[in-house]
């Protein structure tokens, strides 16, 4: 949190990614937390779920199809209600899957505009 504040005070776009496991989605599932981040100024929050991969993996922390869903739905009304942009990983704006290897050039792109715009407002 001390992180944040620093980003924030220093006027930087600033997000929250979280990787929604059992272990946490019933605090990250909630307007309340969204309305935390908020009120301190965060500009987006991005919400992966966790996947069970890797040599340390743990699938007792993977969400059941039931919360995939949850989660899908909570994006999709919070979107709407709030005011604070939500990045679903896996998901576009209208509810289609996204391919990460797409999704990963569409960041990369994001990134590069808006360093090169903080550098012509910076530089001039």
């Amino acid at each position: 949190m001390r992180g944040l504040e620093h980003c924030l005070r220093a006027r930087l776009l600033t997000g929250v990614a979280t990787s929604v496991c059992q272990s946490n989605i019933d605090e990250l599932l909630t307007e309340h937390w969204l309305g935390e981040l908020i009120r301190l100024g965060v500009h987006y929050v991005w919400y992966h779920t966790y996947r069970p991969v890797g040599p340390k993996m743990n699938p007792q922390l993977a969400l059941r199809p039931d919360q995939l869903v949850r989660v899908r739905k909570f994006v999709v009304e919070m979107r709407a209600r709030l005011p604070i942009a939500i990045i679903d990983a896996y998901y576009d704006h209208q509810g289609q899957a996204l391919c990460p290897m797409s999704l990963a050039s569409v960041i990369t792109s994001a990134r590069a505009a808006i360093s090169s715009r903080a550098y012509h407002s910076i530089c001039g």
